[in-house]
């Protein structure tokens, strides 16, 4: 089966064999992928930007033995007149996390763009978003052009490509913000601790600086680095983060936590906080690690958890530690 999209989001071309469908929406073609996907476990190979993204049914979530999919989520211009390219993935397991390394079946090439993927593929988010959005971005050069940057993992037995690429305007992203939406915040806005303040959220993204252990601080996508540090096997490894705004302005952040890259099993304490006045603007966790190695543990802040699904705007992170015996 082969997925092919076009430029518009609500049109694709779906083949199976010589066989030719066309969907004239993306809820159309949502029900046709998930149903094969569900019955027949057929891979859907080389998603296109510009084509529906993966809202697979509910159906298909089972606790383990589900595929991961990657996702190519969109692309933004860097100040240092490079592009961001965007990536996340889908998971149809709601307890099983994948372990998948580096390596044939999970590649990104060209191989000089290989590595910054995760190795560790989380359950379906339990918050109520439907994917782990741009979990890693990778810079391309100015002159990057109308070639593909292409993610493939390879899991029970089927193969799937992301394809992330320059050429479709309409995947580009706001970042780090979206200055529509900041002005459309009416005054007397009230605030819901659960969905922010709805539709007008995730104008900004937050600044992001490393208390636990030490480290920079950044905003955006892109992400910022902590570390490496060191820590046993067994041993409990604080890390904490200070969320705020570049002009300091009062906001309730959503911070989440999680196992990005490593060959063993990654305990993480509190997994998703809000970071507010009544914490000092600190999210604090813990990570255990149950094998020595390389690992990467990760975390996104944005104001509410519903602009993931909005695609703006938010701030990633990344803690390297070196775990030994």
């Amino acid at each position: 089966m082969q997925w092919e999209g076009m430029a518009s989001p609500l049109f694709f071309r779906w083949r199976v064999g010589k066989t030719e469908a066309r969907a004239l929406t993306s809820v159309v073609a949502t029900l046709v992928v998930a149903t094969l996907l569900a019955i027949s476990r057929t891979p859907v190979r080389g998603q296109q930007p510009g084509s529906a993204g993966y809202d697979f049914m509910p159906g298909t979530f089972l606790p383990s033995g589900q595929p991961v999919v990657p996702i190519f989520e969109g692309w933004f211009p860097n100040p240092d007149g490079t592009y961001g390219l965007c990536f996340g993935y889908w998971s149809g397991n709601t307890e099983e996390t994948l372990s998948i390394p580096l390596g044939s079946d999970n590649v990104i090439e060209p191989r000089q763009y290989d590595g910054a993927q995760p190795t560790l593929f989380r359950p379906r988010p339990r918050t109520g978003w439907r994917r782990h959005y741009c979990t890693f971005v990778i810079d391309v050069p100015a002159d990057w052009g109308n070639q593909d940057l292409i993610w493939t993992v390879r899991n029970h037995g089927e193969t799937y490509s992301a394809v992330g690429r320059l050429s479709v305007p309409s995947y580009m992203l706001d970042e780090p913000v979206a200055a529509g939406r900041a002005a459309s915040i009416p005054d007397d806005e009230p605030w819901d601790s659960r969905t922010g303040y709805g539709s007008w959220q995730g104008a900004e993204a937050p600044l992001l600086q490393f208390v636990e252990p030490g480290g920079p601080e950044g905003i955006g996508r892109r992400g910022i680095t902590a570390g490496p540090v060191s820590v046993r096997v067994g041993q409990s490894l604080t890390l904490r983060v200070r969320v705020g705004t570049p002009d300091g302005r009062d906001a309730r952040w959503w911070v989440g936590w999680w196992e990005h890259r490593g060959p063993g099993t990654v305990t993480i304490g509190q997994r998703e906080m809000e970071a507010d006045p009544t914490t000092n603007y600190l999210a604090t966790t813990t990570a255990t690690f149950n094998e020595p190695g390389d690992y990467v543990i990760a975390l996104q802040a944005i104001e509410s958890i519903q602009s993931f699904e909005r695609f703006c705007c938010w701030t990633n992170g990344y803690v390297e530690v070196t775990v030994t015996r």
